[in-house]
């Protein structure tokens, strides 16, 4: 009986050890205080060419190094056969975008030209991944997608469960890829071949995409938990009770983690000991869905009721406030010293880092719940009605 109990063992043990083995050289490159490497955080020199998840890197910081300030041009635009509530990845010279009419689509950084359609089973309004030439999708139907950027053929695919929506993006960490699902769980995949490491359930829905600071991946989900998972093992190392809904993905920087909540709150927690550090407490009205930029000594959030504000780090104080007369869905992006969002009126905005004052706006003729994407002095967004659009120089 001793022998065939071990037999049992056996796969579980082998999973805990590949899955070891894949990300502990992350793990080893992270801050001793916890903080992310650049082994975890793409520098400024990586993002000049690639933005390759949402936000730009693995902790989800929303900032890239471009200079802004003077309106750009309009380069290029695509019109796709249907609308885009998915946030777009850059890489290669390549851009990569979900639609709502159950497809993947591959274009050019350059002239927006069509490189490549993947018809999936669902939906995809997930924000896309790109990672050593390989697109991660998932849908609304409940199957994850890897498509090669080249050529955009598949190369695996798993079902999660018929109907189990998958909103959350995707990051990937060593040759670990995490994603999370309406069925409640956290997924921990092997990214060359698919194969399950492990799986977390938590208490309710997994909307928002996980955030990793190279040693524990963070999850903030429907049943108000703040959660940071260990990458080898898939055993919860932290759990902080932030109460009710939450689909926003947690912003990390220096052992604190940023994020808004459904009922208006923006709450920082200290992940060493795993305590909220400070709470605006209902302040706002309407949901924060949104992921906060951070840059500096500021955060900038966006609000569902139509705000973009910038609070102090340290405390949460509100620094500036800019008031916009429709809803904004989409995270902000910080690019030196202008953030870059669009809006439910249709309108791409710049504005100050500092004040908040307006730069310059286009309008785009559509609503916008896509967060922009920013590459080799690029911005890249995309619009309710399936417009793809890019401004530069």
């Amino acid at each position: 009986m001793k022998r065939y109990f071990l037999i049992l063992l056996l796969p579980t043990a082998l999973a805990i050890v590949l899955v070891y083995l894949n990300t502990s050289k992350t793990a080893e490159n992270a801050g001793a205080d916890g903080s992310s490497s650049a082994s975890a955080v793409k520098g400024d020199d990586e993002r000049l060419t690639d933005w390759p998840c949402f936000q730009g890197d693995i902790v989800h910081l929303g900032i890239a190094p471009f200079d802004f300030t003077k309106k750009p041009m309009l380069l290029w635009s695509t019109e796709l056969d249907s609308g885009c509530r998915s946030s777009a990845a850059v890489a290669d010279g390549k851009i990569v975008i979900g639609t709502e009419s159950k497809g993947v689509v591959c274009l050019n950084l350059a002239d927006g030209a069509l490189r490549w359609v993947f018809k999936t089973d669902g939906t995809v309004s997930a924000p896309l991944c790109i990672d050593d030439g390989v697109v991660f999708a998932g849908s609304e139907s409940g199957t994850f997608y890897a498509l090669g950027l080249g050529d955009g053929k598949k190369i695996w695919s798993k079902s999660i469960g018929d109907g189990e929506q998958i909103k959350s993006g995707a990051i990937v960490v060593g040759d670990t890829l995490f994603f999370g699902s309406y069925d409640n769980h956290l997924y921990a995949l092997n990214k060359e071949t698919g194969a399950e490491f492990w799986s977390f359930e938590s208490g309710a829905q997994v909307h928002a995409t996980p955030s990793s600071d190279g040693k524990l991946v963070y999850i903030a989900g429907c049943d108000g938990m703040l959660r940071g998972i260990n990458m080898v093992t898939g055993i919860q190392a932290i759990g902080v009770e932030i109460g009710g809904y939450i689909g926003s993905v947690p912003s990390l920087e220096n052992n604190n983690a940023y994020l808004g909540t459904h009922d208006g709150r923006i709450i920082c927690v200290d992940l060493v000991p795993g305590k909220i550090r400070w709470n605006t407490d209902k302040r706002y009205k309407g949901a924060i869905d949104s992921s906060a930029a951070l840059k500096g000594g500021s955060i900038i959030v966006a609000g569902e009721k139509g705000y973009v504000k910038a609070l102090a780090k340290d405390n949460g104080d509100e620094l500036w406030s800019r008031a916009f007369t429709k809803p904004i869905h989409a995270s902000p992006v910080v690019s030196g010293s202008t953030v870059l969002i669009g809006g439910e009126d249709g309108i791409l905005y710049a504005l100050d880092f500092a004040s908040g004052e307006e730069q310059w706006r286009y309008e785009l003729g559509s609503p916008v719940w896509s967060t922009v994407a920013v590459s080799s002095g690029l911005i890249i967004i995309a619009t309710d009605d399936g417009k793809v659009a890019c401004f530069g120089r």
